[in-house]
C-alpha cells in the first residue's frame, strides 16, 4: 500500500513509502555491539555512536526487524560524519566521469573509489538499475576494498565502500533495500548502506531552485509518510525537513545553483561573488534546517562543466560555515561507476574482479 500519494488538491512534493508491521524490539536487544563475520570493527567506534544504535533500533521496530545483525550495514550519520573525515574528492571518482573516454580504471582496481552517496534506482523514474544490481555491486566492491585495503594496512576497513541509493522524492528504495538486508545480510557485511532520498524545492527568493539530498533518516518517519508541505519553496522544504528525528541533509550538485551568474566577471570577482552568494545559500539552508542542514556535495563528480572557480568559491563558503563536504557520482546509469552512460555485463564484471 502506498501512502503519501500526489492528489490534484494538493500539487507538492510528494515522499512515497510502504507501509509495514510494527513490532517493538526487545529490550535487551544491542545492536551497536555485534561485530561483522568479516570485519572486527574497533568497540571504542562502536560506541561513539549511541544516537545510530538508537536509528538503528527505530528502523528495526519499524520494519519488524529481531535480528539486529540484519541492520548492521546500515549508516547512521555520527558514524557516516566520522567516516568522512577519512574521504578525500578522489575516493568519490571511479574514474568514469565526465567525459566517459577519459576512463581509468585504476580508481576502481586500486580500491581508491570508495563513496558514491548519491545514486538513483529504477524507484527515480529516470533511473536504470533497480535496487538489488547497486546493492549487488557496491556489496562486491566493499569486499574488494576491504582485502585491498587490509593488504594495504589502511585505516577505511570499517567502511571499505558506502552507497546512498538518493531517488527523487520517494522513499521506496529504502524498503527495498531493507527487503534486500532480511534476504542475505551478511552477503553486505563489508558495505556501509546509507538510507537517502533527493528532495526537489522551487525557487524562493533569491534562491534558485535546489536538489536537497537527505541521509539516514527512518523512512515510516510521519514526516516522510505524510505530504511535504504544499509549497515547493526552499524554505519550506527545508524546514518541514528539520523536523525528522533521524537524518540530516545536505544541498547537491551546488554548482548549479549558482550557474553563469557572475560569468561576465573576472576571475576573482568571479570567485568572490560565488563565495558570497552561495555562503549567502547555506546560512538560509542552516537557518531553516537547524541542525540537520550539515552538508555540501563540494564533490560531485558529473557537471557538464566543472568550474574550477565556482568550486573553489562553494568549498570556500562551506568551509567557513563548517559544513561537511559529501561527494557522488548521481549515477542514473546501470551501474554505480558512471552518470548515465551504461556499461556492458562485461564491463561491469571486469571491473569487480
Amino acid at each position: 500500500m502506498m501512502i503519501g500519494i500526489r492528489t490534484k488538491a494538493n500539487s507538492g512534493v510528494i515522499i512515497k513509502t510502504s507501509t509495514t508491521e510494527k513490532t517493538i524490539l526487545p529490550k535487551n536487544s544491542n545492536m551497536g555491539r555485534i561485530s561483522f563475520t568479516a570485519i572486527q570493527p574497533n568497540m571504542d567506534l562502536v560506541d561513539k555512536f549511541p544516537l545510530d544504535t538508537e536509528y538503528k533500533k527505530s528502523l528495526a521496530k519499524s520494519y519488524n526487524i529481531k535480528n539486529p545483525e540484519i541492520l548492521k550495514p546500515i549508516m547512521g550519520i555520527q558514524e557516516l560524519k566520522y567516516t568522512l573525515r577519512t574521504l578525500k574528492e578522489t575516493n568519490y571518482d571511479s574514474g568514469f566521469v565526465r567525459p566517459y573516454k577519459s576512463k581509468n580504471p585504476k580508481q576502481i582496481k586500486n580500491g581508491i573509489y570508495r563513496a558514491n552517496l548519491h545514486c538513483h534506482s529504477n524507484n527515480s523514474g529516470d533511473g536504470t538499475a533497480s535496487v538489488e544490481e547497486i546493492l549487488n555491486q557496491a556489496a562486491t566492491l566493499a569486499d574488494n576494498n576491504y582485502e585491498i585495503l587490509k593488504k594495504q594496512s589502511k585505516n577505511g576497513q570499517n567502511a571499505p565502500f558506502i552507497i546512498a541509493i538518493t531517488d527523487h522524492n520517494t522513499t521506496d528504495q529504502c524498503d527495498e533495500v531493507i527487503n534486500q538486508l532480511k534476504g542475505n545480510p551478511k552477503k553486505y557485511r563489508n558495505l556501509k548502506i546509507l538510507l537517502g532520498s533527493e528532495i526537489e524545492t522551487e525557487q524562493d527568493g533569491d534562491i534558485p531552485k535546489a536538489h536537497i539530498l537527505v541521509y539516514g533518516f527512518n523512512p515510516q518517519d510521519k514526516k516522510l509518510t505524510e505530504e511535504l508541505p504544499n509549497s515547493k519553496k526552499f524554505s519550506d522544504i527545508v524546514e518541514h525537513l528539520s523536523g525528522l528525528k533521524y537524518g540530516a541533509m545536505g544541498i547537491a550538485h551546488p554548482q548549479r545553483m549558482i550557474g553563469g551568474k557572475f560569468k561576465d566577471l573576472t576571475e576573482n570577482e568571479q570567485q568572490k561573488g560565488s563565495e558570497n552568494y552561495f555562503g549567502g545559500i547555506l546560512k538560509e539552508f542552516k537557518t531553516h534546517g537547524k541542525e540537520k542542514a550539515t552538508f555540501v556535495e563540494n564533490y560531485y563528480q558529473s557537471y557538464y562543466e566543472n568550474n574550477p572557480t565556482l568550486k573553489t568559491a562553494i568549498k570556500s563558503a562551506s568551509d567557513n560555515l563548517k559544513f561537511i563536504s559529501t561527494g557522488g557520482i548521481d549515477s542514473h546509469a546501470n551501474n554505480i561507476f558512471t552518470n548515465t552512460y551504461d556499461l556492458s555485463p562485461n564491463e561491469i564484471t571486469n571491473l569487480l574482479n
